[in-house]
Parts: C-alpha cells; sequence; structure tokens
C-alpha cells in the first residue's frame, strides 16, 4: 500500500469521524471546501460574511461603520462580500504562507479598489495570471480571478493557492478534510495536526524546560490529534459554538479528554483564586461573593466540558448564555491566559539568552577569547560586550557605525543607544527605551572580571556548570552599550534576583536554564565561579 493510499484512507477515516457519518444531517450541507487548499496547508477558515451581517444577532453592533470602513479603505463594502477563505500554510524557513479568496456577490474590477491600494504599475506575471503587490506590504499580492473572485496572498504562496484552484486537486490532508466537512453557521476553522506534528513537537522539546510544570501536560496534545474543528453559527440557540477534536485513536482521546478536563479543572481554581484574592473578612457580603464565584465557576466547568464520542471530543454550548456569561468567562480564563502569556514572554527571553550563547561561542572561535569590554589603548573601559558581540548577532551594520575609541557615551555613540536590538529588550519587563537587563556577572573567580581575558579551557569547573550570561531586575538595568555588568555578591549571590520569580541563565556550554528565586544561594555561588571546583546539583 502506498503512501498516498494510506494517506488518503487516513484522512477519509478522519473526515467520518469529524462528520459524524455520511447519512449525519450535516451531510449534503455547504462544505469547507477543497478548493485553493494546497497540498501543504495546515488551516483554513471560512466566514460567511454577507450571512452574518444580516443576522439579528449583530443589530446591535456598528455595522454602518464597518460597512464605511470597507468603502473608505478598501473600495468595497463588506456586505457585497459573500464569504472569505483563509488559507496558512505549514511555517518554515521562509515567510509566511497564507492567502485569502474574498467572494463577492458583485462584479467588481481592479480599477474598483481604492487608489493606491495595489501598485498597477508593477505587476507579477505568475502562470501568466497578472498580479500586483499591496503598497503597504509588497510581500502580498492580489489577482482578480474573475469578476467575483479576488485572491490576495503571500508572494511565495499565490502559485500554489492558483494551482490548487485551477485543479482542483485534493492532495493533502487539510484539502481531503475540507472537501467533506460541512461548513456550519457564520465561522468555520478546521486545522490538520499531521503537517505541523514534527515542527511542533520539535519546538516543545526545544522548550520543554521554560515550560512551568503545570502546564506540561498540554505539551502531549499534539502526538494525540489529527484535526481540531472549531464553528460558530450565531442562529443556532443549542449550539451555537462548538470546538471538535479528532483524537488520533481510542487510546489517545481517553488521554486527551483527561488532559482536557484536568487542564478546565485548572483554569477554574485560577480563576476562582484570583478573583476572591481581594475578597477579605468573614462577613455576610463577601461570603456571599465567595459563593457567587464558586457557582459561577462550577457552572462554566460544566458548560466546557469535553463529550466523548469514539475518537471525538466536543465542546459545545448555547447561545442562551449571553454577555454575562461571556463576561464571566473571560474572567475565570483571564488568570490561565496571563499564565501562558508569562511563558510566552519566558521562552522569548530564553531564546534571546540562547543567542547570546551562540554569539559567544561564535566570536571565541574567531578571537580565541570570550567577548568582553572594549577598552582604549590606556584601558580604560569604552563599550560594553553587548556592543562587541553585535556582528555575532546579525548586527554588522549597526556594529560599523559605532565609533569603537570612543566611550559610550560620547556625542556620536549616544545618538546609537536608541538603536538597541530588539534581542537585548526583555518581553516580561518595561523598561526605558535602550536599558537592558541582560548582563555578564562581575565577581571574584567569575567569567566576566574586569580587566580579565577568559578562554574556555580557564573554566575549570566545566561549560556546563558556569554561568556566562544572567538576566538581572528592572532596579539593575543598565544602557546597552555602557561597559557595565551586574557585581555579585558572593557573600550574597542571590540579591539580584529578588523581585523576579527567577531569572534566566546562559551556561559555558550555551544552554539556558531558568533558575527560581528559591535555588539554594550555594549552588548558584557555585554556578558563578568558574573554578571554584564545587559540586554543583541542579
Amino acid at each position: 500500500m502506498n503512501a498516498r493510499f494510506t494517506m488518503q484512507l487516513r484522512a477519509a477515516a478522519m473526515v467520518l469521524c469529524l462528520t459524524g457519518t455520511f447519512t449525519s444531517p450535516l451531510y449534503g450541507q455547504e462544505k469547507i471546501g477543497s478548493d485553493y487548499i494546497p497540498s501543504d496547508a495546515m488551516l483554513t477558515a471560512v466566514f460567511s460574511v454577507r450571512e452574518t451581517m444580516k443576522s439579528p444577532i449583530v443589530e446591535m453592533y456598528p455595522v454602518e461603520i464597518v460597512e464605511a470602513m470597507g468603502k473608505e479603505n478598501i473600495g468595497v463594502l463588506p456586505s457585497e462580500v459573500d464569504r472569505v477563505k483563509v488559507i496558512v500554510g505549514v511555517p518554515g524557513p521562509t515567510p509566511p504562507m497564507v492567502a485569502v479568496v474574498f467572494s463577492l456577490n458583485r462584479d467588481l474590477a481592479l480599477g474598483d479598489l481604492k487608489e493606491g491600494l495595489i501598485d498597477m504599475e508593477d505587476a507579477i506575471d505568475i502562470d501568466s495570471k497578472p498580479c500586483y503587490p499591496l503598497v503597504a506590504s509588497p510581500d502580498m499580492i492580489v489577482h482578480l480571478k474573475d469578476s467575483r473572485t479576488v485572491i490576495l496572498a503571500s508572494a511565495n504562496y499565490m502559485e500554489s493557492v492558483l494551482d490548487a484552484g485551477e485543479t482542483g486537486s485534493t492532495d493533502g490532508v487539510l484539502a481531503q478534510l475540507s472537501g467533506a466537512t460541512p461548513h456550519r453557521g457564520n465561522l468555520s476553522v478546521l486545522l490538520a495536526v499531521e503537517p505541523v506534528r514534527p515542527m511542533v513537537n520539535g519546538f516543545i522539546q526545544f522548550q520543554s524546560q521554560q515550560i512551568p510544570p503545570e502546564f506540561r501536560d498540554l505539551t502531549k496534545i499534539p502526538d494525540l490529534l489529527d484535526a481540531t474543528l472549531i464553528q460558530l453559527d450565531l442562529e443556532d440557540s443549542e449550539a451555537g459554538f462548538r470546538v471538535v477534536m479528532l483524537a488520533r485513536d481510542e487510546e489517545s482521546s481517553d488521554e486527551l479528554l483527561a488532559i482536557a478536563e484536568k487542564s478546565i479543572e485548572r483554569g477554574r481554581q485560577m480563576g476562582v483564586a484570583a478573583m476572591t484574592e481581594d475578597m477579605q473578612g468573614d462577613d455576610a457580603v463577601t461570603q456571599a461573593s465567595r459563593q457567587y464565584v464558586d457557582r459561577m465557576a462550577d457552572q462554566i466547568t460544566s458548560i466546557l466540558k469535553p463529550i466523548k464520542q469514539g475518537r471525538r471530543l466536543t465542546i459545545q454550548t448555547s447561545s442562551q448564555y449571553g454577555v454575562a456569561t461571556q463576561g464571566i468567562l473571560v474572567g475565570l480564563l483571564l488568570p490561565a491566559v496571563q499564565a501562558a502569556r508569562e511563558a510566552a514572554r519566558r521562552m522569548s527571553s530564553s531564546n534571546n539568552m540562547k543567542q547570546f550563547g551562540l554569539a559567544f561561542h561564535n566570536y571565541h572561535a574567531a578571537y580565541g577569547r570570550l567577548p568582553g569590554t572594549i577598552h582604549s589603548e590606556s584601558g580604560e573601559p569604552l563599550l560594553s560586550w553587548r556592543v562587541q558581540i553585535l556582528p555575532f548577532i546579525e548586527q554588522q551594520p549597526l556594529y560599523s557605525r559605532f565609533h569603537l575609541d570612543e566611550p559610550w557615551d560620547s556625542e556620536h555613540n549616544r545618538q546609537l543607544i536608541s538603536q538597541m536590538p530588539e534581542i537585548y529588550v526583555d518581553p516580561r519587563l518595561t523598561l526605558e527605551p535602550g536599558q537592558t537587563v541582560y548582563q555578564t556577572p562581575v565577581g571574584e573567580n567569575t567569567i566576566a572580571n574586569p580587566g580579565e581575558t577568559t578562554r574556555f579551557r580557564e573554566i575549570l569547573d566545566g561549560l556546563s556548570y558556569t554561568i556566562m550570561i544572567v538576566e538581572t531586575n528592572a532596579e539593575n538595568a543598565v544602557v546597552w552599550t555602557k561597559p557595565s555588568d551586574i557585581e555579585i555578591d558572593l557573600n550574597d549571590p542571590t540579591a539580584f534576583m529578588r523581585g523576579r520569580p527567577g531569572v534566566h541563565a546562559t551556561l559555558g556550554d550555551g544552554a539556558v536554564k531558568f533558575l527560581t528565586e528559591n535555588i539554594d544561594p550555594e549552588t548558584f555561588k557555585a554556578l558563578l565561579t568558574k573554578s571554584g571546583k564545587e559540586p554543583v546539583q541542579f
């Protein structure tokens, strides 16, 4: 049995599980459709624009303003758009691959679009089809397929989208799923996990140490899922919103259910804790307030409880839950969202520090020593190591603009402080422009002792057990070009960590570790010194 046939069988099985059976009441409805979906696509979404704008549910929304903005900024009224289809390709080394197909209910010519929206003078020929760059974003191009179909796509994706539209091919898991999955209600979003599973698992493995322990069970989800379908129907009072998760098999669905229920309960606990944090006291009103939060948390947890049917897990909510319930739901989920956002910021900072570690190693390979302060001929410190590694973090043009024989605050160099690369921004802190918390620890027997040059062979404790770079707190932030770093008092080595739940540290081997504020001071002291010969366990 060849691979393509196996993939088709697997996709057919997914379709049957997502839609029930071919005798389901859903069968025969309008489909999401495989049109314009290349074989490498991972996600598609269909939005019924005109039907949504006609719905009584949206009467209280500023429809007139939306219409006016569409006419003013694009030249097309939203009510003239029947359907919008979005296609997203698998991410890779190239820029994002995305396409949007607009299906109109009136004839359109390119001249109807707002003047200056597209570059009519610089047409791009793709398979003898003229495409025009967006003036505001030349990487996106527009093609008028016919008088009622407009395609907007990444320049590197338009050819694949047009080919899929011409041939009606159903190659690829997403195309096969979309061709048989009904478009129900106002919005349908379909994600095929298989095309991105290796990439997602690789990212999770790369970032595993940065994910808080309470969220690590969520990292199993990509291996348990085949596809996810999200649908919104404003007119359906019984099942207005639903999420269908299709597991790889029965065993996976059981594990997925356990993770979903655990995550919902965790979100409930975090939400209740956040909302009752300031409800102190035992008076009747305070007790009643806590009871109300508990009751609403129980109700919303019940709403979100997944229903298991074979390989499918379905979360379905009724539109009878109005704005008030939605507000409570947001309030309960907000702490979980904030925790996830903090985890994302932590990952971003970790990535910055991984880049620093790579730059240090590349610098050492080039010069036989670790980067440090840039000095004058007389030994006066002028600029920081953060300036010295600029060529090794793809910032050679910026490095070339510095006067390396002048101090960081000279009339010329001072003008470059505002040009601080994004890599020096800690996403978890709000600092003055040009300031950073990424520093080398300075102190007795550390890697960055003033006036000393350090080579890897001099790090006798081992590269994996010696810190090169640390995050500090906002109080210790410095101007990124200034030859100043965090001075460590080895009698109180964790003092600079106070005010943060923990800090990232780049070790000599380039690995990045998150060290919590509760780390044993002696262990941290051992990590700071390069030749103390202390045993380290962390």
